[in-house]
């Protein structure tokens, strides 16, 4: 039985059932995709993603995003700064979160925060 953060034969780490898609395994790159992106440029950077023999990456949900944290120690790889995520505040702001305590917020989409890349199966 794999375990959370357990790596993967393809290199990625595994965080779990998917919390919306419980049938469906979810996994995490190894690695933060770059430096910090405005949030625009980290939707392409994980929609154009090819790691671990996978092209169906993508930037995770503030749901999504809260379950990395929760398993950050497990996972590994993570900073302490902020990570964008997919879900919008409104046309300006998205929702992040500081993996430092794990306060969720949002920020102006033109800010540049860290980038980690999720996919499910």
């Amino acid at each position: 039985n794999i375990q959370i953060g357990s790596a993967c034969d393809d290199g990625s780490k595994f965080v779990g059932s998917h919390p919306n898609f419980s049938w469906q395994g979810f996994y995490v790159t190894d690695i933060n995709q770059s430096v910090a992106s405005n949030w625009a440029d980290s939707l392409a950077l994980c929609d154009n993603l090819n790691r671990h023999g996978h092209g169906d990456w993508y930037l995770p949900s503030k749901n999504e995003l809260n379950l990395l944290y929760l398993n950050k120690n497990a996972l590994g790889g993570f900073s302490s700064d902020d990570y964008w995520s997919s879900t919008n505040q409104d046309s300006d702001r998205a929702w992040y979160q500081y993996f430092t305590n794990g306060i969720q917020g949002h920020n102006l989409k033109t800010n540049t925060i860290d980038v980690r890349c999720v996919r499910r199966e």
